[in-house]
C-alpha cells in the first residue's frame, strides 16, 4: 500500500510520545530493535497495538486525517483527556531522514501478529523510532467548544 504524502499524529498529556520542538516525535523504546523478518517481530507489533499496554515499543503510530480527526475526539469525548493536538507530517521529509514508515494492517499481516478488532485500520501507519521536528509541517489543538469541534493552530 501507498504511504499517503502526509500522515497525521494525535497526541495528548497522556501520550508516550509526544511533540517536542527539539527531537520531535521519539518512541517510547527509541533503540527497540525491530525486524520483520525474526520470530518475535509479531510480539512487538502485538505488544505496540494493544492499547490497555503501557509497555513501551520502537512505534510511534500515525494516521490518515479522516482518522485522527475521529482519535482526537475519542480522546476528548470518551477518554476525557484535555490538551489534544493533530501533528501534520510530511512523509517526503521522514523518509529523507532514513525513517521506516511501515503500514500496520500490511506489518500485521506479514509477522502474523494478533490484534484486535478495535485497533485494526486500514489508514494506520507506524514510524520506527521517531519522527524527527523538521517533518512536522503543522500541529493544531483540538478543542470541543458549545457543540463545535475547533481546531487552534499555532502549536509550531
Amino acid at each position: 500500500m501507498p504511504i499517503p504524502r502526509y500522515l497525521y499524529r494525535v497526541f495528548d498529556e497522556s501520550s508516550v510520545s509526544s511533540f517536542d520542538e527539539d527531537t520531535g516525535f521519539v518512541a517510547g523504546l527509541p533503540n527497540g530493535a525491530f525486524d520483520r523478518n525474526k520470530y518475535w517481530a509479531k510480539h512487538v507489533v502485538q505488544r505496540h497495538m494493544d492499547w490497555g499496554n503501557r509497555s513501551r515499543t520502537p512505534f510511534i503510530s500515525t494516521t490518515s486525517l479522516q482518522k485522527a480527526e475521529h482519535y482526537a475526539e475519542q480522546r476528548l469525548e470518551e477518554w476525557g483527556h484535555d490538551g489534544v493536538y493533530i501533528a501534520k507530517i510530511d512523509t517526503a521529509t521522514l523518509r529523507a531522514a532514513g525513517v521506516e514508515i511501515f503500514h500496520m494492517a500490511t506489518l500485521v499481516r506479514e509477522v502474523r501478529a494478533y490484534i484486535v478488532p478495535p485497533a485494526w485500520n486500514q489508514r494506520e501507519y507506524l514510524c520506527l523510532h521517531r519522527i524527527p521536528p523538521e517533518a512536522v509541517i503543522d500541529c493544531w489543538m483540538v478543542e470541543f467548544t458549545c457543540g463545535w469541534w475547533m481546531l487552534d493552530r499555532g502549536y509550531i
